[in-house]
């Protein structure tokens, strides 16, 4: 594994605590919207509550479409690299 990139996850995960945290905290007392999605291979389930529920579940979507697509471009590039390989034998 890449050292830089399990720092890099690692980082990203602290941010996300941290976003919350100051989430909870700052928080008016208004009203509240619940939202989550659940990724059972390329498809997902997004769920959500209250009135900003849409727009939760349209940025879960995009989410969820981000990384799908992430994860074909890099399974992609693997594959090209280990032809590139097989050629090279």
């Amino acid at each position: 594994m890449n050292p830089r990139l399990v720092l890099l996850g690692i980082a990203i995960v602290f941010v996300g605590f941290l976003v919350v945290a100051v989430g909870i905290f700052s928080g008016t007392g208004g009203s509240s919207s619940i939202g989550g999605f659940i990724l059972i291979g390329p498809v997902p389930i997004i769920f959500g509550s209250g009135p900003n529920s849409g727009a939760l579940s349209t940025v879960g979507l995009v989410i969820t479409v981000a990384m799908v697509a992430a994860y074909l471009l890099s399974f992609l590039l693997w594959r090209s690299g280990r032809r590139r390989e097989v050629e090279a034998e």
